[in-house]
């Protein structure tokens, strides 16, 4: 291998992680934007129950009798928390 070619294949190489690193970057932006990240407290429920809904589906789904009561009362806590 004569080392042009090992140049060459240098040059690509760098010119492909700098353009991943861009998309990265611009992507990050984009998320943020889009309200991914967020520190309201609802967007932050949402996420956790999609985040719970979609690890449901790839392990054994659980008791749900269990957890609609569990929700119910975190409903309820969250309901008499604000009117004090």
């Amino acid at each position: 291998m004569n080392v042009y070619y090992k140049s060459k294949m240098h040059n690509v190489t760098r010119v492909l992680k700098k353009g991943v690193d861009f998309i990265k970057r611009f992507t990050k932006k984009v998320s943020l934007k889009g309200g991914y990240i967020s520190s309201s407290a609802s967007t932050a429920r949402r996420r956790k129950r999609r985040k719970t809904r979609t690890w449901r589906v790839a392990n054994k789904p659980r008791k749900t009798r269990n957890m609609t009561s569990r929700r119910r009362k975190r409903k309820r806590k969250r309901k008499t928390k604000g009117n004090k």
